[in-house]
């Protein structure tokens, strides 16, 4: 599949921050001029698998992660499903996070402030 379909973050979200928790939401946007599924992603450690479809020009709001992380690693994956030649193909995109360093009475955290995708890989059928 040499075309992907044109599938972004539009932005992401952090809600219910504290020392202890966070809450990490994306609103993924199909910007392509076919239906897309959004099949599961990973992030901070977890990975969700949850099946969104989206028809072109649709978004959707998902929780990326809910919890405190032991760590913070820059990158985020999201694996999309599409229909192409009759069968389904899977891809991959891998964004660059960033991260704003937070303190609150003394203890250090961190908080995802903003987005960069970097690569498509194309995952077959």
């Amino acid at each position: 599949m040499s075309n992907f379909p044109v599938v972004r973050v539009e932005r992401v979200d952090v809600r219910n921050e504290s020392v202890s928790k966070i809450d990490v939401w994306a609103r993924i946007k199909n910007d392509s001029d076919r239906q897309v599924k959004v099949v599961s992603w990973e992030y901070l450690g977890s990975m969700r698998n949850e099946s969104h479809t989206l028809n072109p020009g649709n978004t959707v709001d998902v929780m990326l992660y809910s919890g405190a992380p032991k760590n913070y690693p820059d990158q985020m994956y999201i694996r999309y499903e599409a229909e192409h030649d009759g069968g389904r193909h899977y891809f991959l995109a891998r964004h660059q996070a960033k991260f704003d360093e937070r303190y609150n009475n003394d203890t250090k955290w961190y908080r995802p402030s903003d987005w960069m995708e970097f690569q498509r890989v194309d995952r077959g059928n």
